[in-house]
């Protein structure tokens, strides 16, 4: 028996296999049930960078001013009434100049020296119909976060909107009021984003 003919057996076996099927199945009763089936969808959102999510403040050797890194770009995404607040990791107080801001602010640190810096929060950074354009600030009364909490309805606008974090400085925002000393100073700001049904 060559290898042809052990595959036409094979066929004929499975042809024969097969029409056994159709005729007991033709016999038997088809069963048919029904189930119900619920579909719940939880409110989500998620927050994804779009720029380096490094802050950073620069004291030149001049001491006269401070320089930012920049904005932090990002966008929120999901199906829900995102709500979303800033706050620095810690807190520090400056004491209050004459014309000049004073209060709790976040502290950037650099080898033990410190120095104040505000957040500023902007969520949507740009507006539309329906969503304008939004920012919160920090109080500067007590040690808190940005105010108010910024909140936007993301089906409304295809499920998507962009926000930026800034950073606010001034070379007098430190405990005691004088210059910082030069170099580059470190701070950590949390984003809390929080998802609720419409």
């Amino acid at each position: 028996m060559n290898k042809k003919q052990i595959y036409r057996l094979l066929g004929a076996l499975a042809v024969a296999l097969a029409a056994g099927t159709c005729q007991a199945g033709a016999v038997q009763p088809q069963a048919q049930g029904q189930a119900h089936v619920d579909v719940n969808i939880q409110p989500f959102a998620s927050l994804h960078f779009l720029t380096s999510n490094l802050l950073e403040l620069t004291v030149p050797p001049s001491k006269s001013t401070i320089n930012t890194s920049g904005a932090v770009q990002f966008v929120v995404d999901g199906n829900a009434r995102a709500t979303l607040t800033a706050a620095p990791s810690q807190f520090l107080y400056v004491t209050p100049q004459p014309g000049g801001d004073g209060g709790w602010m976040g502290k950037a640190v650099n080898n033990g020296h410190y120095v104040g810096y505000q957040v500023q929060l902007t969520f949507p950074s740009n507006g539309v119909m329906g969503s304008p354009k939004a920012i919160a600030a920090m109080p500067l009364s007590e040690a808190a976060g940005t105010t108010p909490a910024l909140s936007v309805f993301l089906p409304l606008t295809a499920g998507q909107r962009p926000g930026t974090v800034d950073l606010l400085a001034n070379a007098n925002w430190t405990a005691d009021g004088g210059l910082p000393l030069p170099g580059t100073y470190v701070g950590q700001i949390i984003l809390t984003l929080t998802a609720d049904n419409p």
